[in-house]
């Protein structure tokens, strides 16, 4: 958790997503939400794959709408919670 490349979003449809990895800075803020919250929140499971639960966090992201849904997360907002 020191470094996501990627995060799960809930999206406002009820669906939860893969975000496309993150930039670096992006990576660090989500790192530092985690730190700042207690840290990781047990595994859950989505698509099959593994990941880290956290402490909800606020964030604007852009959905494309392809063969495959996308979730671009531009910038989190902490602010909003």
């Amino acid at each position: 958790m020191t470094r996501p490349r990627t995060v799960a979003l809930r999206l406002p449809s009820g669906a939860v997503r893969f975000s496309r990895p993150l930039t670096a800075a992006l990576s660090a803020e989500v790192a530092a939400h985690v730190r700042r919250t207690g840290g990781a929140r047990g595994r859950r499971v989505l698509d099959g794959v593994p990941y880290s639960g956290c402490a909800e966090l606020a964030a604007e992201v852009e959905a494309g709408t392809t063969r495959h849904p996308t979730v671009t997360v531009r910038r989190v907002r902490p602010d909003l919670l």
